[in-house]
């Protein structure tokens, strides 16, 4: 039992980093997949203007050799010269398919174009020749061409019948189709290929997903043995001897020790569990600064303390100035002189009393079990607090209290809050740094 115990959960890790191993070569699969079909749109592009550039080519010339306007030559050199969309058509090509028929294709299409365009430059000087042109108005190009004696012979309309002959001939028209061959060659070889790898991919990823589908498969029926066997020889007898603890019952002596272990585990997690909920109930009542009792620790506090026959105080506290400090000594300082005034708080009252955080730089103080004159005692607290912190003790800046208090004999109320507010906006008005004490005479109604 214990080596399936063992072997089971194992097995099923390793069946799952196979699932994952699977997800990551379907992932490249889909990444070469999606590389190819760039490359394919990118190369089908290039063809298409390397076939647009060599029918303009054709175009331009035949125009130029039928109208003689000079705008004709001049768009033909252009793309020659300056567009070159037949050799940026034959570089991208290359970029991908350099040794495969697709570049071998468009690479054999431009070499005929390439021989072509001396032909097509060559019809061109003879209209040029023809029609007088002045030198200084010829491309370059036209200037390096040389007729042969024969043709510099002929007369003007003999030069351009005959440039218009050379331009829509037998061998100009097989040029264009060898040109057309090979570009469409190129395009063919191009799809086949696109063809092939989107096959393969399709056979490798719909692999991969029944693999994934069987490792699925076999993870599921491990983890289902694993679970078979903790339900069997675990949970069930836990709760056959939990069943005799509870009905007083002795547990066979094979099982002894492991109750024993199960006993000590189960004492101290109580104990930790114990601990930890101590801690967790601790954060959520107190003010991770100071370690006062927050906000909602403290409004509940005085609720329950709404409506008691008791007397008791509310204290509201302010640190006066308390954005100077933090504008003129940082964050950092001013959180030391938070915790100050609640380490001078805690120290001057009791355990009795409640001392919380209620925001920022606000305090609150609930005062229960109030002596005689609980007005001095407050003030005399409060004055002692204030001499302690304008003495900038332990390094802090100087600062200082305002407290505006209330006390009633009937517990918490509204109307003691109203007052305590009122007191502390009293101290406020009258220069900080002093405690100002009401009392509440109103008695709650009896139901």
């Amino acid at each position: 039992m214990k080596v399936w115990v063992i072997v089971t959960p194992v097995l099923a890790v390793f069946f799952g980093l196979l699932v994952i191993v699977s997800d990551v070569e379907i992932q490249k699969t889909y990444r070469k997949l999606n590389e190819v079909m760039f490359d394919y749109s990118e190369c089908n592009q290039a063809i298409s203007n390397f076939r647009e550039a060599s029918e303009f080519l054709t175009n331009q010339i035949r125009f130029y050799v039928s109208i003689h306007n000079p705008v004709y030559m001049s768009s033909f050199m252009y793309e020659v010269d300056d567009l070159n969309r037949r050799e940026t058509a034959v570089r991208i090509v290359e970029m991908t398919h350099k040794d495969d028929a697709v570049g071998e294709n468009l690479n054999r299409a431009f070499k005929e174009s390439e021989r072509l365009k001396k032909t097509e430059l060559y019809a061109m000087k003879l209209v040029c020749d023809a029609v007088n042109m002045n030198a200084k108005s010829m491309p370059l190009q036209m200037l390096n061409i040389n007729l042969t004696e024969a043709d510099k012979q002929l007369s003007a309309a003999e030069k351009i019948k005959k440039a218009q002959d050379i331009v829509y001939d037998y061998e100009y028209l097989s040029y264009k189709n060898t040109i057309l061959r090979y570009s469409a060659g190129a395009h063919n070889s191009l799809v086949e290929y696109f063809m092939d790898v989107q096959k393969e991919s399709d056979r490798k990823i719909n692999r991969l997903f029944i693999t994934q589908f069987v490792l699925v498969i076999l993870v599921l029926v491990t983890f289902s043995i694993f679970c078979l066997f903790i339900i069997l020889y675990v949970l069930i007898p836990i709760r056959k001897n939990v069943q005799c603890i509870v009905q007083g019952k002795r547990m066979s002596h094979s099982g002894a020790d492991e109750v024993l272990t199960i006993a000590k585990a189960y004492n101290t997690l109580c104990d930790k569990n114990a601990v930890t909920a101590s801690v967790l109930k601790h954060k959520a009542e107190h003010d991770s600064l100071t370690g006062l009792i927050n906000r909602e620790a403290f409004e509940n506090i005085k609720q329950a303390y709404a409506g008691i026959d008791e007397p008791l105080a509310y204290l509201m506290i302010d640190v006066d100035l308390f954005k100077t400090i933090n504008d003129k000594y940082g964050h950092m300082a001013g959180d030391d002189v938070l915790r100050k005034v609640s380490e001078l708080l805690l120290d001057q009252f009791r355990n009795t009393d409640y001392v919380g955080r209620i925001g920022g730089d606000e305090f609150a103080i609930i005062m229960t079990k109030l002596g005689d004159n609980p007005k001095e005692i407050i003030a005399r607290k409060i004055r002692h607090i204030n001499e302690t912190l304008i003495q900038m003790v332990d390094g802090l800046p100087p600062v200082s209290l305002s407290v505006g208090a209330a006390i009633s004999d009937y517990g918490y109320s509204d109307e003691l809050i109203r007052k305590a507010d009122e007191a502390l906006y009293k101290v406020k008005e009258n220069g900080r740094c002093n405690c100002e004490i009401m009392e509440v005479y109103l008695k709650p109604s009896e139901e």
